[in-house]
């Protein structure tokens, strides 16, 4: 199973290099690019996709799989418009901001309005972003910013009756493990975002 979190990375990380959202993500260069941990995956569960409907550009449809995973999340449905162009070279390294949490602005909201206001992102934006990384898990295989490796975790990504879906079934949510931001890692609504 491909997890709705795995999805929705794999679109942020595409359209965040400033490059847009033009899917030069599905290069090998720029898949081992450091940010880019853990999602070389994303390009094999979309290829069949690919191979049916030719017409369609990776760029789109990796913004539709984006765009399913916070509606599968319990956001709000996104309108697609299609037609974007692909990218026929990878973006180059560092082109995402640095996750490692240094917190050298003294408070977490001044180290997030550091790392994205380059980007010119606006603090309303900033909560936005902040909270889609809270879908999902942290794992330090894809991360480096957690201990957990697959099949380790805490009460809230092990054990029995855990649920951390938007539809509240329990099964279905992929290897167990990780590190999560919150008990329910699969649900965000745009109020809690926002």
């Amino acid at each position: 199973m491909w997890g709705w979190a795995n999805r929705l990375r794999f679109a942020w990380h595409d359209a965040g290099s400033h490059s847009g959202a033009c899917g030069s993500i599905r290069f090998d260069a720029e898949l081992k690019h450091g940010a880019n941990a853990g999602l070389a995956k994303c390009v094999r569960f979309l290829t069949p996709i690919k191979e049916k409907f030719p017409v369609l550009s990776w760029a789109d449809i990796i913004q539709m799989a984006g765009a399913c995973a916070v509606e599968h999340a319990g956001g709000p449905v996104i309108s697609m418009r299609y037609g974007r162009v692909d990218a026929t070279e990878p973006s180059q390294e560092g082109a995402l901001p640095d996750a490692l949490p240094p917190f050298k602005q003294g408070s977490p909201g001044a180290h997030l309005r550091a790392v994205f206001g380059r980007m010119g992102f606006s603090d309303r934006e900033i909560v936005a972003l902040s909270g889609a990384h809270t879908i999902g898990r942290a794992y330090a295989d894809r991360s480096g910013t957690v201990d957990e490796p697959t099949g380790k975790g805490t009460k809230y990504t092990m054990g029995p009756g855990i649920c951390p879906r938007f539809d509240k079934t329990v099964d279905s949510f992929g290897a167990p493990g990780g590190r999560s931001w919150t008990p329910n890692w699969l649900v965000r609504s745009c109020s809690e975002l926002l």
